[in-house]
């Protein structure tokens, strides 16, 4: 152990300081909450002194017996217990954010800390009469964590426990709904920016993250996209340093695999239900608006994760991009560097294809008028992308012809075909003809692969 949470530091206390400090290692209540509430008045040259009070009184030996008086006896006999605990691990938070703890005594504080943390968190429920509110909890938890692992030495320590995660998670959940959830939310983009970091990235974690947001992959996915909408909920809000530090860490579980070299398909179509596509559109929109240096820094990720959304069912998810500003944002005159090399590839691959598609076609209908000073040749300044920008609206404009006679009347036996590949509208029995020969020709690669 750290020679700083020895008790023999007691020795260089005042002797008032001295009793008090006596009495809260051996465990006294009333002496932890007054010393707890007191910390910010006792002169700084105390306060290192003050440590090993707190420390010892969160002996880990004693959870095990905590736990079987409560199963036996119930939660009033083990009520003084959990608020010294809470009020110890607050104390410690007092002291790390007045900065007088030892970088040296990190690992110490850390196993200590967090095997009461990982038990009280997992309790809370149980202990729900305990008097410690949800918004005190999580802030003295996840500030306390996030110190502790500030220190570089501390950090692969830090990093290789079980369960960190769990405990984010159940933070996040309860800051994401809550009436000013700023402050705590802070704490959890830290913990979640190390994803983007590259230090926990990781199916281990993203797995603790389901436990902690509720259990589910839609649980977390619901509150992913809370967050991307409570920092920029429409494409005129404003972008900030803050919200390069918010965002960071969500879009990282959200990229696609050629961001992360990770990617959890089970989880983007939870994404997906969410509304994902919607919310990431809206962001990039207001990404667009801003000139402030990280929005085109947070671009870079935003609009290759949101091609990567809308590739995985593009009738589906265009139409859901298109209604939320997708066109405004290619037609955006700021950040084009970020723009016109995601865009290039989507015009071609993406988009073109699925322009067969009826609700694209209609959605495409509304959109287009809509979007303000359209004038791609002064505004794209990339010559590759004009020219797939130029051959789309060929495309788009000759299959709104047949979608208005269609409307009209005027055609009644044409369909397209089934593929998308395909981008074919003909005869309704061409089309078919067209479709069981695609299928006939999968079906013999299929045979020659077996």
């Amino acid at each position: 152990m750290h020679s700083s949470l020895s008790l023999s530091n007691f020795s260089k206390l005042p002797s008032s300081l001295k009793i008090r400090a006596t009495a809260v290692a051996s465990g006294a209540l009333q002496e932890t909450q007054a010393l707890h509430n007191d910390l910010e008045r006792i002169p700084r040259r105390y306060l290192p002194f003050l440590l090993p009070a707190f420390h010892s009184a969160l002996n880990t030996a004693h959870i095990p017996a905590i736990l079987t008086r409560f199963n036996s006896l119930g939660l009033a006999d083990i009520r003084t217990d959990v608020l010294q605990a809470h009020l110890c691990l607050g104390g410690m938070r007092k002291l790390a954010v007045s900065k007088v703890i030892s970088a040296d005594a990190l690992p110490d504080l850390w196993r200590t800390a967090w095997q009461w943390i990982q038990f009280l968190d997992e309790y809370h429920d149980s202990f729900s009469g305990d008097s410690v509110d949800a918004d005190t909890r999580y802030n003295t938890f996840l500030s306390l964590m996030r110190y502790l692992h500030g220190n570089d030495p501390q950090k692969p320590f830090f990093d290789s426990t079980t369960g960190v995660y769990v405990v984010v998670g159940r933070a996040w959940r309860h800051f994401i709904h809550g009436r000013d959830p700023l402050r705590g939310l802070s704490d959890v983009s830290y913990f979640l920016g190390l994803w983007f970091k590259g230090s926990t990235w990781g199916s281990a974690a993203l797995e603790e993250l389901f436990v902690g947001s509720g259990g589910t992959r839609t649980d977390l996915a619901s509150m992913v996209v809370s967050h991307i909408k409570r920092f920029l909920p429409n494409p005129d809000s404003v972008v900030t340093q803050e919200t390069f530090f918010h965002f960071m860490g969500v879009l990282s579980m959200v990229a696609g695999k050629s961001v992360t070299g990770h990617y959890d398909y089970a989880f983007r179509d939870a994404l997906l239900l969410c509304g994902i596509v919607n919310a990431l559109t809206t962001t990039a929109a207001a990404l667009c608006h801003s000139t402030h240096p990280s929005a085109r820094h947070l671009l870079e990720v935003v609009l290759p994760t949101l091609v990567d959304q809308i590739a995985s069912l593009p009738p589906m998810r265009l139409p859901e991009a298109l209604r939320a500003g997708l066109l405004e944002i290619l037609f955006s005159s700021h950040n084009r560097n970020a723009i016109s090399p995601v865009f290039i590839s989507f015009l071609e691959e993406i988009f073109a294809p699925a322009t067969i598609c009826h609700p694209v076609l209609v959605q495409l209908q509304i959109s287009l008028p809509q979007v303000p000073h359209r004038d791609a040749a002064a505004i794209f300044r990339d010559p590759a992308l004009l020219t797939r920008w130029e051959s789309l609206i060929e495309t788009i404009e000759s299959r709104f012809r047949i979608l208005d006679e269609y409307r009209t009347g005027t055609l009644t036996a044409m369909r397209a075909c089934d593929a998308l590949e395909c981008a074919t509208i003909c005869p309704k029995k061409r089309a078919q003809g067209l479709q069981w020969m695609l299928n006939y020709i999968l079906l013999l690669h299929n045979m020659s692969n077996q």
